[in-house]
């Protein structure tokens, strides 16, 4: 490895650049709750992939990257052009998503993986995936002793939160984000399905599915199942109509999962009492469809405030991450986004700037899919498909995009989707 990376360095950056950033993704938000700086250890991985970058460009600067990746750069450019209308240096939350998305840009443009490192890509996130989803039933079925052992080792703050969310119905989160304490668990979820679709491994996936019902988050529940199925039906149709035939025992576990799931949730909506008073939040959910509450968990107000505010300005925009000055008025001071990408697109970018956006996503998705037919359903393509997918749909109700770490994932996703199987020379021989 190292007689390679001197003789090739530039080969050696792009190759392995993706697992520093892999490995960045799957701890950066743990910093925090053990009392480091988030900003400076986000500014190491910033200047590692700039350098990166700068090296690449006037070493061998046709190993720059761009082919099939525009739309994402071109994501990424609507995102800094519309921040710098109403730019607050205040906003700290918005600088370190835009040193996110850096990183994520620089990693597309230069990164050109080998099996190899996706292989190693795919064991930082199902080690990191593990680690969460045992956390989650540790807090589960001892919370007492998870409070003497896990929560001293967190900063008060941290530890703090913790107790907030639980008390809300939650399960533990990483730095008050439980979405991207899911994702981690998502996206290790989508590794073990489709990395061997013919061969899932059924006991590790039952076990990380019951860390996100456990969560009782409803979005991440809801789109990682419909992502799955979508990916399958797209694999059916493209790559092998008989999976059916050939693969009833995964058709029976999808089928058989769902059902369960279905079932209960009828059984549950026929019964539930009126005067129920739970902190499940799924079953709360349930109750709100029965009893006409509010199922959109105050949604609703985000909403209609975002259509007055579009009416006033529908062209450009009030620009990248400003609605966040204005959620207050809605009464909920926590709340930064509309909880509707597409609608919050709109908003910030104008609708100029959110057509053309979405207009990219749908291009990337449509080369992804490409590339699961041509490669008749590579293992690394159908991950790549899940994780934009999943972005995609979960975008409808919640903040997908504005999340800092979206762009380091959909950097990885797209990186991985044209992984080159090479072999090293020295190896071979």
């Amino acid at each position: 490895m190292n007689t390679n990376c001197l003789k090739n360095p530039c080969k050696f950056i792009q190759e392995n650049l993706i697992i520093l950033i892999s490995f960045f993704s799957c701890t950066v938000f743990l910093i925090t709750d053990l009392g480091f700086n988030i900003t400076i250890y986000a500014g190491i991985f910033a200047l590692i992939t700039g350098l990166a970058f700068v090296y690449i460009f006037f070493k061998d600067r046709h190993k720059i990257i761009l082919t099939n990746k525009w739309p994402i750069l071109i994501m990424l450019g609507i995102t800094y052009i519309t921040s710098l209308n109403g730019f607050d240096l205040a906003d700290r939350t918005k600088i370190y998503y835009l040193i996110m998305s850096f990183i994520a840009a620089m990693l597309v443009s230069i990164t050109e993986i080998s099996y190899k490192q996706y292989e190693i890509v795919k064991k930082i996130f199902l080690i990191a995936g593990g680690v969460i989803s045992t956390l989650i039933y540790f807090n589960f079925f001892a919370p007492n002793l998870y409070e003497k052992i896990v929560l001293p080792m967190l900063t008060t703050d941290a530890a703090n939160e913790v107790r907030r969310l639980l008390e809300e119905g939650y399960s533990i989160c990483v730095n008050s984000d439980i979405a991207y304490t899911l994702l981690i668990i998502i996206f290790a979820l989508f590794f073990l399905l489709f990395d061997e679709i013919n061969k899932p491994h059924p006991f590790i996936i039952i076990y990380m599915v019951g860390g996100i019902l456990i969560s009782q988050r409803r979005t991440e529940l809801i789109f990682t199942i419909a992502t799955i199925f979508l990916v399958y039906l797209i694999y059916i149709t493209l790559v092998e109509k008989e999976f059916l035939q050939r693969h009833k025992k995964i058709v029976f576990s999808l089928v058989a999962f769902s059902s369960v799931i279905l079932v209960v949730g009828i059984l549950v909506f026929i019964f539930i009492p009126e005067d129920l008073d739970s902190s499940n939040r799924i079953v709360m959910t349930i109750y709100d469809l029965r009893y006409h509450g509010d199922v959109l968990n105050g949604r609703g107000v985000l909403y209609n405030l975002a259509i007055e505010m579009i009416k006033t300005d529908p062209i450009w925009g009030i620009g990248w991450m400003n609605f966040s000055k204005y959620a207050a008025l809605t009464g909920n001071t926590l709340v930064r986004n509309i909880h509707c990408v597409y609608l919050q697109l709109i908003l910030e970018c104008g609708i100029v700037g959110a057509v053309i956006y979405i207009l990219c996503g749908i291009f990337l998705v449509k080369k992804i899919i490409e590339v699961v037919k041509s490669s008749n359903g590579s293992k690394e393509s159908l991950i790549s498909l899940a994780i934009v997918l999943y972005f995609c749909l979960a975008g409808t109700i919640d903040n997908s995009v504005y999340y800092p770490y979206f762009w380091i994932f959909l950097g990885i996703a797209v990186s991985i989707c044209n992984v080159k199987k090479i072999i090293d020379a020295e190896e071979k021989e």
